[in-house]
């Protein structure tokens, strides 16, 4: 019997550029005839072609990635409608300097979209400025950006820094937005622009480097626009690719990021009430009460609270916070701090929220309860959600992936009450350490980073780990693989990796090197004793003739099986 399953969602985010031809109706009647995203919404504004489009996806859910939540708002904020609560969402991630994803450490993107998604929104003026200054810190010495703080700069990031900067308030002649553009002039091929200096031109690159131009009211090189009209075909399209066509045509019709629309659009129901549009979140009442180990501490109304960890960094009661993989963590109020098993957990209008506090995004009114205690505690008006089950049942932990793919180059896991009490009944308490895995910028034929992933057994039986995808794009069942350090092999003669095999850690005589063993996904299986952990490295190899555009999905499942 399976109690639970938690989906693991993977979401790759691919990102081609490119220009065609001046804006045909062609064009535009394309993008309406295929399944409409986040980009399509964005260039359909762009060019006064909304009318008739079926806006739902506007009301879909984003993900939990602060880039997925980006796109959305710059998809939102073009078509006219209200972003507050995404906006709450993404303020949730800022750690004073950058948007912080535990998952990817020293992504600078996120931090480039997060500043034109706030502009965009015309919200958050100070988390923009600190953004800005972040953004212009990670400035390469050449004056390119890259998708990391420290990857090799490409042309593509740059340009939407560029335009990120001058969206927040830098002026367009600065030095750090001239810098930009010399490094741009090194990708100039004198047609269209190329991803990285010194090779070919690239229209997908072309597209984004473009716009920057308009942004900063630049001189466009000549032979940029003729080289994108090449890539219109017959049917309106650019290259036959709904993205490309997308941020073809924002670069033709002189148009740049971010585009705000003009229309008024109510926000979602189920996400952005009409009660908070006319109460601002400086204005809006949130009840919070801290129960502490001997009583209350703190009682009453407290202004401003845009997300559940605000209400404690608003109250003026002392306190420490810390990062974590699942987001910041309050490790002390009022002096009393975590200790062994116990520490601080928040409920929601009753409930027990099943994310970071500072991703929890508040509504007028809400009532916060924050309380002390261990793990299996609730808090008024929760329920207990660990799994009790009996040996050889399952249980499930799942985790966010993401990955960007541009054109090619010629669980919170829940601490157990558990304990070594041989006569406890069998518990299957089983975690991982993160809600997100972003694999970064991968093209055709790219292997990925390793991302690590800690698995957690909390109960007090030992469990068997194995994988399973559901509803997932075929990238992901060709080339998702898990590496456990459980086992090595040496390869005779081999100067290069084999399939199923990653770099080698232990160099060898005349190419004979030892290579940990990748395990595809399923044939991943691995013991977690109880009362342990073990650490995993996920892998994704994209294939050389990847062609399918756009955001792949899908739900990779860790079982646990008690033995």
């Amino acid at each position: 019997m399976k109690s639970k399953t938690v989906s693991m969602i993977v979401a790759l985010a691919v990102i081609f550029g490119g220009f065609g031809k001046p804006l045909a109706n062609s064009s535009v009647d394309y993008l309406k005839s295929q399944i409409l995203t986040d980009w399509s919404v964005i260039t359909l504004s762009a060019t006064n072609s909304l009318d008739g489009v079926n806006l739902g996806i506007l009301e879909t859910d984003p993900g939990q990635t602060p880039t997925d939540i980006e796109r959305k708002i710059l998809a939102r904020s073009a078509a006219g409608a209200n972003s507050d609560r995404l906006v709450s969402r993404l303020s949730g991630y800022f750690n004073g300097t950058e948007i912080a994803n535990p998952a990817v450490p020293g992504l600078l993107s996120d931090d480039i979209f997060g500043v034109l998604a706030l502009s965009s929104a015309n919200a958050r003026p100070e988390i923009r400025a600190a953004l800005a200054d972040f953004i212009k810190a990670g400035q390469n010495p050449n004056g390119g950006w890259s998708h990391f703080v420290d990857g090799q700069p490409n042309s593509d990031f740059t340009a939407m820094a560029i335009m990120a900067l001058i969206s927040a308030g830098e002026n367009s002649n600065s030095d750090t937005i001239n810098r930009g553009f010399a490094f741009l002039e090194q990708c100039d091929t004198g047609a269209g622009f190329s991803h990285f200096s010194g090779q070919g031109a690239d229209a997908y690159s072309t597209s984004w480097v473009v716009p920057a131009y308009r942004a900063a009211n630049k001189p466009l090189p000549s032979g940029a626009a003729e080289y994108l009209a090449a890539f219109m075909e017959n049917n309106g399209s650019f290259d036959n690719s709904t993205v490309l066509t997308a941020h073809a045509l924002i670069a033709l019709n002189s148009k740049y990021y971010p585009v705000i629309g003009q229309a008024t659009i109510p926000p979602p129901a189920d996400t952005e009430s009409p009660a908070q549009e006319s109460n601002p979140v400086n204005e809006r009442q949130i009840f919070v009460t801290i129960h502490g180990p001997s009583g209350i501490i703190h009682q009453g109304n407290i202004s401003g609270a845009a997300n559940a960890l605000e209400t404690i960094t608003k109250s003026g009661i002392a306190h420490q916070t810390r990062n974590t993989p699942f987001g910041i963590y309050i490790q002390s109020i009022a002096g009393i701090a975590e200790s062994g098993l116990n520490g601080w957990m928040y409920t929601v209008n009753g409930g027990k929220p099943g994310i970071s506090t500072a991703h929890y995004a508040l509504s007028a009114n809400d009532q916060v309860v924050w309380f002390y205690g261990g793990p299996n505690d609730t808090g008024p008006g929760t329920e207990n959600i660990n799994a009790n089950l009996p040996a050889g049942e399952q249980t499930s932990a799942s985790v966010l992936l993401s990955a960007e793919i541009t054109n090619p180059i010629p669980s919170s896991s829940e601490t157990a009450e558990a304990t070594a009490n041989p006569n406890r009944p069998p518990i299957i308490i089983f975690g991982v350490d993160t809600s997100s895995v972003n694999f970064g910028q991968l093209r055709p034929g790219d292997n990925s980073p390793a991302r690590p992933v800690k698995l957690t057994n909390s109960g007090n039986v030992n469990l068997d780990v194995t994988t399973a995808l559901s509803n997932a794009d075929p990238l992901f069942h060709q080339g998702l693989y898990i590496e456990s350090n459980k086992s090595s092999t040496f390869l005779s003669g081999y100067c290069t990796p084999q399939e199923g095999y990653i770099e080698p850690f232990i160099p060898a005589a005349s190419c004979g090197v030892f290579w940990k063993v990748l395990d595809k996904w399923s044939s991943f299986s691995a013991p977690v004793n109880a009362h342990s952990e073990k650490n995993v490295n996920l892998s994704l190899r994209v294939p050389s003739d990847f062609q399918s555009l756009g955001h792949k999905n899908g739900t990779l499942i860790f079982w646990a099986t008690a033995k």
